[in-house]
């Protein structure tokens, strides 16, 4: 189980790690540093490390939440923790990202509801209804 309360938000967010070896460097996604294996829980390897984690600056159009449910409140760790980052244009939903995380082995993109979500208008009785479960396919 990966629990973590900032994972879902740079996941959303779109966050890179920078890994470094003997003068050599790559970034990978924060999405894909988690591989939700027990003998191998990220993507680094014996002779690696984390330098940075970069954070892409969201466009001023962007607005994002972030929910922890927990049993003992801010102390415990999340049931289950969710990040959203939407995009929107001219009060339209353009994109979307949803993760959580304590909800299995690594981090997962709520993909469906992404995609619901895209095109809607921002409008509060659209984005309740949009709320509520609307499937529990995740990746």
């Amino acid at each position: 189980m990966l629990s973590g309360d900032t994972i879902p938000a740079l996941v959303a967010l779109g966050a890179k790690v920078k890994i470094v070896k003997s003068g050599q460097q790559r970034l990978v996604p924060v999405e894909e540093f988690f591989t939700g294996l027990g003998e191998t829980p990220n993507v680094l390897k014996p002779d690696e490390m984390v330098t940075e984690i970069r954070v892409p600056f969201p466009p001023a159009s962007a607005r994002g939440g972030f929910v922890k449910h927990s049993i003992r409140g801010a102390i415990d760790f999340g049931i289950a923790d969710v990040a959203a980052v939407v995009i929107r244009k001219d009060r339209v939903c353009r994109e979307a990202k949803i993760a959580i995380s304590s909800a299995g082995p690594a981090v997962v993109r709520a993909r469906e509801a992404e995609e619901i979500l895209k095109g809607r208008r921002f409008e509060t009785t659209c984005w309740r209804r949009q709320a509520k479960p609307r499937s529990r396919k995740y990746d």
